[in-house]
């Protein structure tokens, strides 16, 4: 009978051990996510002010070349297609300059907490 209640309280703290280990997944989980999503927010929002930035610089830099050329319509339409070839060369260099930083940023965080995590359980 001894044997049993040994047993029976080894399946016990298994129990409880494989249940911590899945809680303390979830938790690592929810902790990767966050710092994931507060990375590219915080990108989003400095991308939404550096767009809205550059939205005021190529309106001035539009006023000056119409005033360079003494044609408004010529000055805005310049820099119309200047900003069309950019979103062209964006567009051809999407891999190189948006799709390979974003994927280093979630890695990066991805590894950090991982790191992180490692080192909070060694100490």
């Amino acid at each position: 009978m001894d044997d049993f209640k040994k047993m029976e309280d080894f399946v016990d703290h298994v129990r409880e051990y494989v249940h911590v280990r899945v809680d303390e997944a979830r938790l690592g989980a929810a902790d990767r996510i966050a710092g994931v999503l507060s990375s590219l927010i915080a990108v989003g929002v400095l991308a939404a002010i550096l767009a809205i930035a550059f939205v005021f610089v190529f309106i001035g830099v539009a006023f000056l070349v119409s005033y360079l050329v003494n044609d408004f319509i010529l000055g805005f339409v310049s820099v119309a297609v200047l900003l069309v070839l950019i979103g062209f060369i964006i567009w051809w260099g999407r891999r190189r300059l948006i799709r390979i930083p974003i994927t280093n940023i979630i890695l990066d965080e991805l590894t950090k907490s991982t790191s992180e995590n490692e080192n909070h359980e060694k100490n």
